[in-house]
């Protein structure tokens, strides 16, 4: 894998001629993109901030930025209201709870993908492999929200929307390093010709970690974690202001975990998470109709857990395996009429 990313590098160096790159700190705003005045979960159609009543916060790109956060749990410590439990290192098994709910009464989604897995016992969503990378913003919705999202939704939304494309095709490339032997690596294409829109986006990112076990309890062993991004973003404008969107992502890690009795450590015990989500949405926009303003959607998305602890020097009768999926497809369709100037 990390041959096939180099590769892809280079050829993204060598053969990138005539591309416009820009620094993150130069880069125009994009049109596309929702303002941070606008508010979409608390509704579900987009919404004033100086409208809306319901307790929101917004994450906006440049606060992202300015953030220097890994994760997006890092970034969800500082919002009032939520609290973020993390299990062990980087990688490993990280719950949100909202407003004293629990992390199953929080729904989670992401380019309007529900991202709760069905699958496990909690059917929360795990933030542990979820990076900053490629987002553009986060809305954090508070409260009870079961009438517009459903019973997920008891102690609030967490609604995540990644950087479509626009203007000429812009390259980006980024390289880090860090202590514990961490290293990031992402590639990001995007822009737009006429009536098509688009935005590729791949990163790695590898660390060895540090015991989370105390060395006074015998923690010696490194927890490593490794992880693998791909999103896509495409849209066409099919007719007037009508465009048909899909977006796709994909995320695999693999993390090592310690065990909870007995010698702790375990060099063998290894979580690997595969996380793919689909989404088809045919829908309006800019348009000057106060009835019709219509959004038809497919969603999918499929999440596989696997843990697997093989037979050490020291847990010689210690073995064991697990695997979790879960599945979510589903069909929607939206329609906005706007009664009166404050009805919709």
């Amino acid at each position: 894998m990390k041959r096939f990313f180099m590769a892809t590098l280079l050829f993204i160096i060598f053969g990138a001629t005539g591309t416009e790159a820009k620094s993150k700190s130069g880069t125009i705003k994009n049109p596309k993109q929702i303002p941070d005045s606008i508010v979409i979960s608390a509704n579900r159609f987009p919404t004033p901030l100086e409208k809306n009543a319901n307790s929101v916060t917004i994450i906006t790109e440049d606060e992202i930025e300015q953030s220097q956060a890994l994760m997006v749990s890092d970034l969800l410590k500082q919002v009032p209201g939520v609290d973020v439990v993390r299990s062990g290192g980087a990688g490993s098994q990280t719950s949100i709870f909202m407003r004293g709910t629990n992390s199953n009464h929080t729904l989670v989604i992401i380019d309007g993908v529900e991202m709760n897995n069905p699958s496990t016992p909690t059917t929360s969503f795990d933030f542990g492999s979820l990076n900053v990378n490629n987002i553009q913003r986060i809305e954090i919705l508070r409260g009870p929200q079961s009438v517009l999202y459903g019973s997920d939704a008891v102690g609030g939304v967490i609604q995540i929307f990644t950087k479509r494309g626009f203007g000429k095709l812009q390259t980006e490339i980024s390289a880090e390093a860090g202590s514990y032997n961490t290293k990031t690596e992402s590639i990001h294409l995007s822009g737009n010709q006429e009536i098509i829109d688009y935005s590729l986006f791949i990163s790695r990112k590898d660390s060895d970690g540090f015991s989370a076990i105390r060395k006074d309890a015998g923690g010696v062993e490194k927890d490593g974690f490794k992880s693998t991004d791909v999103i896509a973003n495409f849209s066409v404008q099919l007719f007037n202001n009508y465009e048909l969107n899909v977006n796709g992502q994909y995320v695999n890690s693999k993390t090592d975990l310690d065990k909870f009795d007995g010698i702790l450590d375990d060099p063998n015990y290894v979580s690997e998470q595969n996380m793919k989500s689909l989404s088809l949405r045919f829908k309006s926009f800019e348009t000057n109709s106060k009835y019709f303003k219509p959004e038809v959607a497919f969603t999918f998305s499929d999440q596989d857990l696997q843990n697997n602890n093989e037979i050490d020097v020291s847990h010689p009768e210690d073995s064991s395996a697990s695997n979790n999926n879960g599945k979510r497809i589903k069909v929607s369709a939206f329609n906005i009429m706007n009664l009166y100037e404050n009805n919709n």
